[in-house]
């Protein structure tokens, strides 16, 4: 794990780095240069626009929301820290610029206009950050701060460590450039088999940037090439939450309290009594009402609270019928091996990529992107089997991740039969070849 690869400065020279100073400088000539080429070639046309709307908005982003982040990230002591350079977002970013490369080498052999792919790429990576931190948001909305709401926003809008979710992604891409493909009239099918590789591209090295911030991690593994993450990142954070670093687990009971699930044998919690079955009524002398007045919060994430709040100290807990189970444990200096679930999802993405891209010659419009549409869910829902990152979606047994993946397939299906019913459609007569 590698979460934190440098900082950028806040101050260079004269000028800060960001705010009015040297980002937003390179950030408006580079965009200008673009939107002369652009403007050049095709006149003040729906690209050209589509141009003028991203360098507001990145503009917008350099100009305030930069500068309040590295503030609020400095807090009252240190003035001018400057921002970590994330490897998540670092990841990300290479996974945006190679994932836009291919699209426009593809789109010549398409047929499609590199503008407007160009144009498209913008939107599709607008929608989908969007799409991808407003499900991830949705998804993990207990573990967002909601007592002030400038803390909920910084907190929602901070990227650069982790937490974007591949199907709210997805998602949010598609409505965005479903609006671009609507303005620019561009062919829906071709267009979308286009895109489908170079997606998977992009997911491939974005599961790079999950591996060295620590998330979508998986489950327990005695293989030798299982991984341990350290006490910074988000698995070790949640899985001591969830109560496993101290010997025993829990879960909510339909009551809206918590419930003992697993306690390990020959550890101290299960030495000092506690078993499974066992209602918790209080940790450490809090007690985990069913509803906090304040922040509306369950019994199990108050649970959780505490437990994180515990630093190597002595754990009591307080079971419904009033008996006191006390023990002392230590916290370990990082997680069990677990699967390196990041590892398999990067070299799942990758393989379906090159198969899209070899497959791309034979199939008709809109056979690639079914192929997307039904390999994808059925590796995305066994891998959700060994991760443990998320849990049971509306008591389906199933995490959030594989109910979409099923119904994605279905989607998949149905494309199928939209273009033909056959599996290998005629040969596109186009310049189009396999090293696409």
């Amino acid at each position: 794990m590698w979460q934190t690869l440098g900082h950028i400065p806040h101050q260079i020279g004269p000028l800060t780095v960001f705010g009015l100073g040297w980002a937003l400088i390179g950030w408006l000539l580079f965009s200008g240069w673009a939107l002369f080429q652009t403007v050049k070639h095709e006149g003040f046309s729906s690209s050209a626009q589509s141009q003028l709307a991203t360098t507001a908005i990145f503009a917008v982003i350099i100009v305030w929301v930069l500068p309040w982040l590295e503030q609020r990230l400095a807090g009252a002591e240190q003035p001018n820290p400057g921002i970590p350079i994330r490897g998540y977002g670092v990841m990300l970013l290479l996974a945006v610029v190679s994932s836009v490369r291919l699209a426009l080498a593809r789109s010549d052999r398409m047929g499609l206009d590199r503008d407007q792919v160009y144009g498209l790429a913008m939107w599709m990576f607008v929608g989908g950050i969007v799409g991808a931190r407003l499900f991830f948001v949705i998804q993990k909305w207990d573990q967002f701060p909601k007592q002030r709401l400038w803390e909920f926003l910084a907190a929602a809008v901070n990227i650069a460590e982790g937490g974007l979710v591949v199907y709210g992604s997805l998602i949010g891409a598609t409505l965005s450039s479903l609006l671009f493909l609507s303005r620019q009239r561009m062919p829906i099918w071709r267009t979308a088999d286009m895109a489908a590789p170079c997606l998977l591209l992009g997911l491939a090295i974005g599961r790079v940037g999950c591996l060295m911030n620590g998330c979508c991690y998986g489950g327990p593994c005695d293989l030798p090439w299982a991984i341990e993450f350290p006490a910074t990142s988000p698995a070790y954070q949640d899985r001591r939450a969830s109560g496993e670093f101290h010997g025993f687990r829990f879960e909510s009971n339909p009551d809206g309290g918590i419930v003992i699930t697993a306690v390990e044998a020959e550890q101290p919690a299960a030495q000092a009594g506690l078993s499974v079955g066992q209602i918790v009524q209080a940790i450490n002398g809090y007690p985990l009402d069913k509803d906090d007045d304040d922040d509306h919060v369950s019994a199990a994430e108050q649970a959780s609270w505490r437990l994180l709040d515990n630093v190597d100290e002595p754990i009591t807990v307080t079971l419904a019928d009033g008996q006191r189970i006390s023990w002392s444990d230590r916290l370990p200096i990082s997680t069990r091996p677990v699967h390196p679930t990041q590892i398999y999802s990067a070299i799942n993405a990758f393989i379906l990529c090159f198969f899209l891209l070899a497959v791309t010659p034979y199939c008709r419009d809109g056979q690639v992107f079914a192929w997307l549409l039904t390999l994808y869910p059925i590796s995305r829902f066994i891998l959700e089997m060994i991760r443990v990152d998320e849990g049971a979606f509306l008591n389906t047994g199933m995490t959030i991740s594989q109910v979409i993946s099923l119904g994605l397939l279905v989607l998949g299906i149905l494309l199928w039969f939209r273009t033909g019913r056959g599996i290998i459609g005629e040969r596109r007569q186009t310049k189009m070849s396999v090293a696409a």
